[in-house]
């Protein structure tokens, strides 16, 4: 049987190039994704589809945001290569989002909280940057 091939199962297919494919899909209710072609495809693909629950636009909110973290704090200034160098970099920008870059919401802290370093005034206190992500961006701590 020959696959007919939508916009959405083209980018799907472009997405996946030689036989690696994740192994589920995330996304949203919408009519695009449940219909008959991307469903075939991508059981032909053997990827599971996974929907988000109805009417939850918060689910599909977060995996926006974190794809447009990652675009533009990451691919935008980083070209990879190839994908070993693509893992490696998301790897790395995984370990920075978690435990060096400050978060708002988090009253300046990072999500994964480190050991403190003691207090000092700012005339008595000596930094040491280390270089994360090719220099991109830096972490930064306390020398004694």
């Amino acid at each position: 049987m020959t696959l007919r091939l939508t916009p959405w199962v083209q980018q799907v297919r472009a997405a996946t190039p030689y036989g690696y494919q994740p192994e589920y899909l995330t996304h949203d209710n919408d009519a695009i994704f449940k219909g008959s072609l991307l469903q075939e495809f991508l059981s032909n693909a053997e990827i599971t589809p996974k929907h988000i629950a109805p009417r939850s636009p918060w689910q599909n909110g977060i995996c926006e945001r974190l794809i447009g973290n990652v675009r533009r704090e990451l691919l935008d200034r980083i070209i990879p290569l190839n994908q070993r160098r693509l893992e490696r970099l998301l790897a790395d920008y995984v370990n920075y989002y978690n435990n060096v870059r400050t978060h708002q919401s988090l009253g300046g802290e990072s999500p994964v909280k480190g050991v403190s370093p003691p207090e000092t005034k700012g005339k008595d206190t000596a930094l040491s940057a280390t270089p994360i992500l090719c220099g991109l961006y830096h972490g930064y701590e306390k020398v004694a």
